[in-house]
């Protein structure tokens, strides 16, 4: 199976064989001014997306609306959210933990059932299961390697499909088993 990933600026790359990864840079990662402010949910979508996000995370923020980083998306059949940590939901080598959610009816619901991935860097594919895109996350492991991890949608929950070890700039990636 091939799986093709858009990378900013158009680009693709294949990771049918896990040759060309895209490069850790050109991967997306939420911002200080992407906030639940800015993404205009209602209280009411706010504490439902709190509320999976607090039996989920791997850690307790002070401030969950301060900690958190929010955008909207389109999930192809779907809108959807990306929230990620900031400060308390990061590691030292600055992978934060990150969700997806969709939108079923009036409900925000996590695409992960239990803790979501950390991640330097998201993308999403092209290709869709179950008509919600793949998501790819890039997290480092050292200066000198990043694992990535794609995830499929199972038409409930994003489970890991495969993994790779590879350089941040996506070269010599090999598969590698999934934890």
């Amino acid at each position: 199976m091939r799986l093709l990933l858009p990378v900013t600026l158009g680009l693709w790359v294949t990771l049918a064989q896990a040759e060309i990864l895209p490069p850790l840079q050109t991967l997306q990662r939420l911002h200080e001014a992407e906030s639940f402010r800015q993404s205009k949910l209602a209280p009411t979508e706010v504490r439902q997306i709190l509320q999976q996000i607090k039996a989920t995370a791997f850690d307790t923020a002070k401030s969950w609306q301060k900690e958190l980083r929010v955008r909207r998306i389109s999930l192809q059949s779907v809108d959807g959210l990306i929230v990620q940590g900031s400060d308390l939901l990061c590691g030292a080598t600055g992978n934060c933990q990150t969700w997806v959610f969709r939108k079923d009816r009036r409900r925000w619901m996590s695409l992960f059932l239990n803790q979501a991935p950390v991640a330097a860097g998201f993308g999403f594919a092209m290709v869709a299961t179950h008509r919600i895109p793949d998501f790819l996350v890039a997290a480092h492991v050292s200066a000198d390697e990043v694992d990535y991890a794609s995830y499929s949608y199972d038409g409930q929950n994003y489970s890991v499909a495969r993994c790779y070890r590879a350089k941040p700039d996506g070269q010599q990636a090999e598969e590698k088993p999934c934890k």
